[in-house]
């Protein structure tokens, strides 16, 4: 089921709502609500049946989720002579997800000015707010810092057992080719490259099986510049690149908009781990470059690659201005492989944290699952040759 991708301040606000002098939000379900209170109520005898089904299909084409847009389209009920039912509601949202799609354009609409038309997409007028575009917004450290600030400040070694003890799977334990057979499902393929540049042919695509993946233990070593994957899983196949080629990690071969990718080459890696904690969203993996960055992967399972579109774009201003890298929000994007080597930094590409079934709640907020003190113990007590005294006592 898609999700709604957002970002809130400490204080609860909707992140673009909190900086000063955008007038707008990046909350697409804010931006749908706000639609829909400018939409005529329905009314019984007076074309009641097509002003609901109208505003349910609005409501798909904003790239919202069925519980979500449910949740909008009550709302808007209430004001109708008389409210439908549930049942009656649920009918007509149904036929509107069967004929209707996200539309991206659709998502950025600020406000409905004039009278609405006959159908979902013509006769309406829009007047956007003023907004900025992402090579307007620069980095801002007051309001990094502002959004940080109940993170833990910690040195980077830190961090690593502070995520260790965090999480759902122990990140030592995994191998590059367990790292995605964790992420993805039985028989879903994903593209690992060893360039990433103008290289259209993969260096593997591994099929993943419930047990007896490929450990990719070829990629570990030996490669200069490191190692990535596709975030998005393919199908295998190649496809027209639009340039008279064939590729196979385009857009056409995705076969599920399962995740955005999250990095900051402006911000140090200790802040940067300071920020993604504190943010309610559903961390997969956080992991290093082997360099100066660390990458977040994010579960996003959007319906398809309008509605990726239309839940990530208007968040990259927001984003940018928090030190991520906005060219890495996009739908087809690469991301470091970790347990890989990087040869020309001479460090590894690292997992810090791995839940394959991520909630919304912040790892802040989140429980701790053992600490690396208990789990040792608990390590020497099951194995004895652990324990540097079992001579000893044997």
């Amino acid at each position: 089921m898609a999700r709604s991708f957002d970002v809130r301040d400490p204080e609860g606000g909707s992140l673009g709502a909190t900086l000063e002098g955008w007038g707008w939000t990046v909350n697409v379900s804010d931006r749908a609500r706000r639609y829909l209170s400018r939409l005529p109520p329905a009314v019984s005898g007076s074309g009641g049946h097509a002003a609901t089904f109208k505003a349910a299909c609005y409501l798909v084409r904003f790239g919202l989720d069925r519980d979500t847009a449910g949740t909008l389209l009550m709302e808007w009920n209430a004001g109708c002579q008389p409210p439908w039912s549930p049942r009656e509601l649920a009918h007509k949202l149904n036929e509107a997800f069967r004929l209707e799609k996200p539309d991206p354009e659709f998502a950025e609409i600020k406000e409905v000015v004039g009278p609405i038309g006959p159908t979902p997409t013509s006769e309406f007028q829009v007047r956007p707010l003023a907004r900025p575009s992402v090579q307007a917004v620069e980095f801002s450290r007051p309001h990094f810092d502002r959004l940080a600030r109940r993170g833990p400040e910690l040195t980077f070694p830190g961090w690593r057992q502070w995520l260790w003890e965090r999480s759902a799977v122990r990140p030592d334990c995994m191998t590059p080719g367990s790292f995605l057979a964790r992420l993805y499902r039985p028989g879903e393929r994903v593209v690992v490259l060893t360039k990433c540049d103008t290289s259209k042919i993969p260096a593997k695509i591994v099929e993943i099986r419930d047990a007896g993946t490929d450990q990719l233990t070829e990629f570990t070593r030996g490669h200069d510049a490191g190692v990535w994957f596709l975030a998005q899983p393919v199908d295998g196949g190649w496809h027209d690149d639009g340039d008279g080629g064939k590729s196979c990690r385009n857009g056409s071969a995705v076969t599920a908009w399962r995740y955005v990718v999250l990095e900051s080459d402006t911000v140090a890696p200790a802040d940067w781990l300071r920020l993604l904690v504190t943010l309610p969203l559903r961390l997969s993996a956080v992991y290093t470059s082997g360099g100066r960055s660390v990458h977040a992967l994010v579960r996003l399972d959007a319906a398809s690659k309008e509605a990726w579109d239309a839940q990530v774009r208007p968040l990259k201003p927001a984003f940018k201005m928090i030190g991520a890298d906005p060219g890495a929000l996009s739908a087809v994007r690469l991301t470091r492989l970790p347990g890989c080597w990087r040869g020309e930094k001479g460090d590894v590409q690292r997992l810090l944290y791995l839940n394959p079934d991520p909630t919304d709640v912040p790892i802040l907020d989140a429980p701790m699952r053992e600490t690396r003190e208990a789990f040792l113990a608990r390590m020497r007590t099951s194995h004895p040759r652990w324990n540097s005294d079992w001579r000893a006592e044997a």
